[in-house]
Order: C-alpha cells, then structure tokens, then sequence
C-alpha cells in the first residue's frame, strides 16, 4: 500500500472549515456528547465541499483528512500536556507503552485486555511452527525455517551463523525461497527446494523462484519426505514421487535420496491456541470489514487473521484499516 499524494489544498480548506470547531470538541467531557459532536462537524464540513460543487472530491479522501486532523489534535493535546478527557494530565501518562516476552492466553487474557482498554487490536502473526512428522526427524540438523532467518536478521556477524554444505529445504512458499537463498548466500555447496506438487503450485511467485535459481538454488517438485536418514546426525533424506489426483497426492511408487547435513522445514505455520470466544477461519482469526473480530472491541490484522494476502504490505494496510475504524468507534 501507498499513501496517495497528499491534496494540500483541500487539506487547508478542511482545516480551516473544522479545526477550530473540533478542537473544542475534544474538551467534551462526555463521550457519547463528544462523539455527535464530531460526527456533526463532519457531515456538515463533507456536505459543504461536496454538495452541488462541480469536480467535488470524494467522500472517503475526506473522512481520510478529518482522520489526520482528528489524530493531530489529540497529538497536540498530548505533546501539550492538555488534560485528558478523563481528567487526568497526559503527561503522567505515556503515550505508548511496549511489553515484551508476552504471550496471549498465557501471560494475558483476552478479557483482562478488554476489561482495562477501550479497544484491542491482535497483530500477533503466527508463532506457531508445523512439525515434520516423518521418521528420524528427532535427528540433530533438522530445523524451522523461520527460525533460522530470524536469527540470520538479528545476527551483527553473519560469518558466525552455522550453514550445512548441503541443505535441503522442504517447502513451496517465500519462507522455503528466502532460507534457501541465504544458505547459499552463506556458503553452502547445494541447496535444494523439495516441494509436494507442481511447480505452478508453489505459493512463492514466479520472480522469487527464478531469484532462487539464478542463485543457484534447485527446485524439485512433486515429491513428499518419508524419513531423515543418519546416525544421531541427519546425513541424507529420503523422498518419495507423488502424483496428484481427485483423492489428494498419491506416492508413484518411486523414490529418491538427497545426501543432506542440514534440512529446513518451511510447511507452514499456525496461529496456537485462542480464546474460544473468537470465532475462526482455516484455523485464523475471522475478520469482517476493517479487522473486526466475533468479539465486540477487538480488532485483527495480519497473518493472524483470516482473508489477506501473507505479505508486509497488506498486513501494514490491515493495521491502518482497523486503527481508522477504531478511532471512528470511540470517537
């Protein structure tokens, strides 16, 4: 997503038709006051520009202008020390507060957060890890995908991060494509993408596969991992063809072994354990219009929420969404 130009002079013509207005609206005590309040200059300020006016702008760029303007204010109130609706003083109160090493449901309910904040949104992504259940798997070598790119993100020195000569990589999507185009990046002598289906199935674009090749990654497709072979250590694994069919994948019958010191798994993730009180989809979080959840308040957005696209990009569009409709239920 990518912000539109900003339109100055409507902006400047918003400010000068509102600002003033909806600054002493935000000294209103009374929420539901102050909300009909806001609601009302709004309407008339969008009535103004657009009614009967030739080449009018649209709705929606305005109500995205009083957004900003309404965002600003409460800013300038904050950074101003002005006293909270409430009463109290902003500046005893941090604008932002970060808690880590906090897991949801364990360290935190979902009712406790919603008992002490007018709105939650849940961004969490996916921690969880789908586990290669074949023989051997409890081998040394055999690792997540995933958390072997965190590490290599947070890593100062990558010289000092471990990369087998031959790695294999079992997976179709942009995890399997990015961890096998670092180890190679780091040095190892072969590298190999096995996937289940065709090629065309692969959830990673066509672009990232071709980085993949051009960095001298293989790609096999068609093909399931039956077991990690090796003693204590994994040295090589075993696969067998499968084909596709109505029923699902069925093995040919064939198969074929892939001398291997490191094997990556990137099969997908999972969400984890939820509160039951939210409703899901395909094992994530169910979300109509802008993120809104089955439980009044919440908000979710993100690779946890069911309906997007897996990338950065839709998932930073998904937070402004549900901030937007948040800010629009409590104001």
């Amino acid at each position: 997503w990518q912000a539109a130009p900003a339109n100055e002079p409507l902006i400047a013509k918003v400010n000068e038709l509102a600002k003033a207005e909806m600054e002493e609206a935000f000294r209103i005590t009374s929420k539901q006051e102050r909300s009909a309040r806001l609601s009302e200059i709004r309407k008339r300020v969008i009535g103004q520009l657009t009614e009967g006016v030739d080449n009018a702008p649209s709705v929606n760029e305005l109500k995205d202008i009083f957004f900003n303007l309404e965002s600003g204010i409460v800013r300038s109130r904050i950074l101003n020390g002005e006293p909270r609706i409430d009463g109290r003083n902003t500046r005893t109160v941090r604008p932002i507060e970060i808690r880590t090493g906090v897991t949801l449901g364990r360290d935190i309910k979902l009712a406790a957060l919603r008992k002490s904040h007018d709105a939650v949104f849940l961004g969490m992504g996916l921690g969880g890890v789908n586990a290669l259940e074949v023989r051997g798997r409890k081998k040394a070598g055999l690792r997540a995908a995933v958390d072997f790119i965190a590490e290599l993100r947070q890593a100062e020195d990558l010289s000092t991060l471990p990369v087998g000569r031959r790695v294999v990589i079992i997976g179709g999507g942009m995890t399997a494509i990015d961890a096998a185009v670092q180890s190679k990046y780091l040095g190892a002598e072969e590298v190999t993408i096995v996937y289940r289906r065709a090629q065309a199935r692969m959830s990673a674009s066509r672009h990232e596969q071709e980085h993949a090749t051009d960095a001298g990654v293989r790609i096999l497709c068609n093909a399931v991992p039956l077991r990690l072979k090796g003693n204590g250590a994994v040295s090589a694994v075993e696969f067998a063809r499968v084909i596709e069919t109505p029923d699902g994948l069925m093995e040919s019958g064939e198969t074929f072994t892939l001398a291997a010191d490191q094997v990556f798994t990137a099969i997908g993730q999972s969400l984890g354990k939820l509160p039951k009180t939210l409703a899901t989809e395909r094992g994530k979080i169910r979300v109509e219009g802008p993120g809104r959840t089955s439980v009044p308040g919440v908000w979710a957005g993100g690779d946890c929420a069911a309906g997007g696209d897996d990338l950065t990009v839709t998932a930073v569009a998904e937070g402004r969404d549900a901030a937007m409709d948040i800010h629009r239920a409590l104001c």
